[in-house]
């Protein structure tokens, strides 16, 4: 006959627990909310940075647009670039 050995208790003074629904329903609890925490600061970050390209492209399209108006006015003044 074949013994199986169980592995040691590695955490003296504390009873080996079996994996059952309390257990995972404890760890849930623990680690549940730093989770979701993460997940919402994750998509919070992505809706930033979303915005702030969609600022940048304005800015971008601003400084083109001011770029051309000050070549028309230096045209017309006849204000030649050096």
């Amino acid at each position: 006959m074949r013994r199986t050995m169980s592995p040691p208790n590695i955490y003296p003074g504390r009873k080996e627990r079996k994996m059952d629904i309390s257990i995972v329903t404890e760890f849930i609890n623990g680690v549940g909310f730093p989770i979701a925490c993460v997940a919402a600061m994750f998509w919070m970050q992505n809706q930033e940075r979303e915005q702030h390209r969609q600022e940048a492209e304005k800015f971008a399209e601003a400084i083109n647009n001011n770029t051309q108006v000050m070549t028309r006015i230096l045209e017309k003044l006849g204000v030649t670039e050096e």
